[in-house]
């Protein structure tokens, strides 16, 4: 059996009691809703129908969710994911329908004594929204902020002016550096100089790869005041320098920070492969076809080198020697399906 509520105490009434609750003895009266105009309050306003029925957590609930789905589909969206966005958009649309159906319901339920009858809350929830429009418009504009950062290379902090970067190479290279809010991309053709005084974004990381097949390696040599710090080369692949403020700082004043023996690496395989060499502060990629060799001329402990076979020799087993000048420090064997094959090395005792 269907039941409805008292006004006064709240208490449930059976359908069928007289005209006075049972309880406390008053008139069991009810406030008039309009089911219509609930509704239209939620078309307008997400949430506002709700606070029109008494429940004003629901209606902020339901405000709340709609800029939250808006500010994640921008996300995901600025970050490629284009299933997403579609999804939050239906979500969006879902939850505004849904609040609509809601608010017209429960207003018909209260008039018809269904459900409990609550005071308007018109206030408190105006009070909240104007909160949370203007909670959102500052993390809107935030976001705002960041894409035009993204874009157009907005300055993030001063660079090092004594610092270069210098690119050993006859041919075009596509070139990436910066931050992760701020970074610029661009093909440059070498032998070119980066200064980091002329850079406006702060140069936080650097890599380089070879846009053409020309014969010869690609170097590039970070300066600093004039004298060479560090230096990464590949004939094959990419370089990349990583935390370069935090480098910059630490090699003034750690004079033994760099290694001056170069690690060498051989690969020992009949098949092709592709691999990288990695330290702290940077890393070079190879790719190749048999025995070969790799060296990093300036390393920063911890080294690590990883070689894998590639799909057209899975099976070929493949080795990794580690060298410090002719000093044999490590050696590992692989012969996994994919032929992966790693090694590290934490600290390099010459």
């Amino acid at each position: 059996m269907s039941s409805r509520f008292c006004k006064s105490c709240g208490a449930e009434i059976p359908v069928g009691t007289l005209s006075n609750c049972p309880k406390c003895g008053a008139v069991l009266t009810h406030m008039n809703r309009h089911p219509l105009l609930a509704a239209i309050l939620s078309l307008i306003i997400p949430g506002l129908g709700q606070s029109y029925n008494g429940n004003a957590l629901k209606g902020i609930g339901i405000f709340l969710g709609i800029p939250i789905l808006w500010i994640l589909s921008l996300w995901m969206y600025s970050g490629g994911d284009d299933l997403f966005f579609d999804v939050s958009f239906i979500g969006i649309f879902l939850l505004w329908v849904l609040g609509v159906y809601d608010a017209y319901r429960d207003a018909g339920r209260m008039n018809r004594g269904e459900i409990p009858e609550k005071k308007h809350q018109m206030l408190l929830f105006g009070g909240v929204a104007v909160i949370l429009v203007v909670v959102f418009a500052v993390l809107f504009a935030l976001f705002i902020l960041y894409a035009f950062a993204s874009v157009y290379g907005v300055p993030q902090g001063p660079n090092d002016k004594t610092a270069e970067m210098q690119l050993q190479y006859n041919g075009s290279v596509s070139a990436h550096y910066g931050t992760g809010d701020c970074f610029l991309r661009k093909n440059i053709t070498g032998p070119t100089v980066i200064r980091f005084a002329n850079v406006s974004c702060h140069m936080s990381y650097a890599s380089f790869s070879k846009n053409d097949t020309q014969p010869g390696e690609l170097q590039v040599d970070l300066v600093r005041d004039g004298r060479l710090v560090k230096s990464l080369s590949t004939d094959t692949g990419g370089v990349y320098f990583r935390n370069i403020d935090e480098f910059l700082q630490r090699v003034s004043h750690e004079p033994g920070l760099v290694q001056e023996t170069p690690v060498t690496f051989r690969v020992l395989t009949d098949g092709e492969w592709s691999g990288s060499i990695d330290d702290k502060y940077g890393s070079q990629s190879e790719r190749g076809s048999g025995p070969a060799t790799l060296t990093l001329t300036q390393p920063v402990p911890p080294v690590e080198a990883c070689v894998r076979n590639l799909k057209n020799s899975p099976s070929v087993p493949i080795t990794i020697e580690m060298y410090a000048g002719n000093v044999l420090l490590k050696r590992s064997d692989a012969k996994g399906a994919d032929g992966q094959n790693c090694l590290k090395i934490q600290q390099l005792k010459l």
